[in-house]
């Protein structure tokens, strides 16, 4: 038996003994809101059959985790706000989006879950060199986490879809945008863009309340169950034609 045939089994038996232990006590109830700006495909769809890559992902790490995840809605504009206040418990954030320094007073962050990327977007007959240090009025999504958000001016629209508008309107020249959502939603409208220069990449992760730090082992546990045994690829894969 080789070495990588030992390390297999030996992962499989501690998944299995982590995973007895929690589900044989009582499960922890999580409030979230998994809809983003409702436009942030392919990772939420608001749909029944393919939800998106993230409930897809979230099922999977609750049931591994013994977690009962209750779903409540807000707009993106309140989300930060209803965390700060407990109206929810966690979200999930890249740490890349958040400005220096890093919040670790108040939440702990998981393992990271999937590599996300965005993007300055412009029109595909954009000529101008994006200069960081010259932008104004720069489209985003109101309520969400700009790294460098006050670095320049920001128009704010209401999702993903509604900047590729502005932008093929000409309200706005350039735009924040996750390349997936982008990608998508030019498709769908059959809008030309151009992904001029990476704004950030890093992996999507948990941010949980620190009452909730008792939680992470299970998690991260989970997390790396999923990506172990390929199931976080196939769901990746349902959405996302390589």
């Amino acid at each position: 038996m080789t070495n990588f045939h030992i390390l297999n089994k030996c992962f499989i038996l501690l998944f299995s003994f982590v995973s007895s232990y929690a589900q044989s006590s009582e499960p922890t109830y999580l409030k979230y809101d998994p809809s983003g700006s409702n436009a942030w495909y392919p990772y939420y769809t608001n749909g029944t059959d393919q939800p998106g890559i993230l409930p897809e992902i979230l099922e999977l790490i609750f049931l591994d985790a013994n977690i009962i995840g209750e779903k409540v809605t807000f707009p993106p504009k309140r989300t930060n706000y209803a965390l700060e206040k407990g109206d929810i418990d966690f979200d999930l954030i890249s740490l890349d989006w958040l400005p220096e320094p890093v919040n670790h007073t108040d939440y702990v962050y998981s393992e990271g879950i999937i590599p996300i990327k965005e993007y300055f977007v412009t029109r595909a007959d954009y000529r101008q060199k994006i200069d960081r240090n010259n932008l104004t009025n720069v489209g985003v999504v109101r309520g969400y986490i700009y790294h460098d958000q006050g670095q320049y001016s920001h128009v704010y629209f209401s999702s993903e879809r509604e900047l590729i508008i502005a932008l093929d309107k000409k309200r706005v020249e350039v735009i924040i945008s996750g390349d997936r959502p982008a990608s998508y939603w030019a498709n769908k409208l059959n809008i030309q863009v151009s992904f001029t220069q990476l704004h950030s990449q890093g992996m999507l992760r948990f941010r949980l309340r620190k009452e909730f730090s008792h939680l992470l082992p299970a998690i991260n546990l989970a997390i790396d169950k999923l990506q172990f045994n390929g199931a976080m690829q196939k769901i990746i894969a349902g959405y996302i034609h390589f």
